[in-house]
């Protein structure tokens, strides 16, 4: 979050208002401000790639994200990023944030791609 100052009144007056950059998916609430994570209100620890990987996956909810924009989002500065240190990755947002099909998000591989995060219905899970 960030603060701004805004004049209200008579021009002496400065009023605070918080504008809020936090993106809510569901129970997950993103603030990318602070790089923080809630779900269901409890935060969750996330390192600055995982943060950067999760946050892309759910900007992109329903579709697919191919590998090489989380490796040109996550790791900016690295031109060859191994495979597998992107599936590592993977693997571990998908473990903190819970995304399984009964917790009401399903993270897919998309052979040869990259992956897809998808919101799941109660009946589908």
């Amino acid at each position: 979050m960030r603060l701004v100052h805004d004049e209200a009144g008579s021009g002496s007056q400065h009023e605070q208002h918080v504008v809020s950059t936090r993106r809510a998916f569901g129970e997950i609430e993103f603030d990318p401000t602070n790089r923080s994570v809630l779900r269901n209100g409890v935060a969750v620890r996330l390192t600055r790639r995982q943060f950067n990987l999760a946050f892309l996956l759910f900007l992109h909810l329903g579709g697919p994200v191919s590998r090489t924009m989380i490796r040109d989002v996550v790791w900016p500065e690295t031109f060859n990023t191994q495979s597998r240190t992107v599936d590592t990755h993977v693997c571990l947002v998908r473990a903190k944030l819970d995304l399984y099909p009964d917790s009401g998000f399903r993270l897919m591989s998309l052979y040869g791609y990259g992956y897809r995060l998808e919101r799941v219905d109660e009946d589908h899970a």
